[in-house]
Order: C-alpha cells, then structure tokens, then sequence
C-alpha cells in the first residue's frame, strides 16, 4: 500500500529504465539521439518532457537568448567517442573536445583523484 507520493517517487527513480530515443529537431529537421545518460540528467532535475532540438541547437538558442555572439560555435567529434559535439568557441584543437557526456563522466574521475580540469 503507497501511503507517501513523494517518498514512493524518490525510490522510483532508481527503478527507472531509459532506453535511447531518436527525436527529430525542430530546429535543423535533423535525428538525434537521446541518451540514458541525458534522460536520466533530465530526471534528476525534474525535468518530464524530451528536448525538442539537437545539442547543437539547444546550445545555439541558448546563446542567442543570452545575447552572445553565435559566429564562434564550433562543431566537432569528442576525442572520446566521437559522437558530434558543439562547442562555444573556437578551440585549439581537437584532442582535447568531449561532448556532454563524456565530459561529465571525466569531470566525475578527476573529482574523485583530485586533479584539476
């Protein structure tokens, strides 16, 4: 018997199965993937809807909402995966782009042995 929501939506949580969905962006008409690891991200902020534009575009609306210049936005591949990444800025090179996901788990390694980014 379920006598408290919000406990029962905390422990629900961990029960939770995300599978990769294709999505179509309203922005540029192109498929992207969205990811265990994104959907989960959006869980864990509360978030219940799923993106309606790329990476890319996402990036590129937020800068133009903030009022930031959107000539340096770069894509890439990330040196990890390989996945398709946007950036920015122009950066130096590439060896040492990561896209989302693989940045936040190499951010979460170097958190755990101290090292800087």
């Amino acid at each position: 018997m379920l006598t408290n929501s919000k406990n029962t939506a905390s422990t629900m949580s961990d029960v939770i199965n995300f599978q990769p969905k294709s999505i179509f962006c309203i922005g540029c008409k192109n498929a992207f993937i969205f990811t265990t690891e994104e959907q989960t991200f959006f869980h864990s902020l509360g978030l219940t809807n799923v993106p309606k534009r790329c990476p890319h575009c996402r990036l590129y609306m937020r800068m133009r909402r903030e009022g930031k210049s959107t000539d340096t936005l770069t894509q890439l591949n990330c040196c990890k995966c390989g996945e398709k990444t946007s950036v920015p800025f122009l950066p130096k090179s590439e060896s040492e782009i990561f896209c989302i996901t693989c940045f936040r788990e190499f951010k979460k390694v170097n958190r755990k042995t101290g090292a800087k980014i």
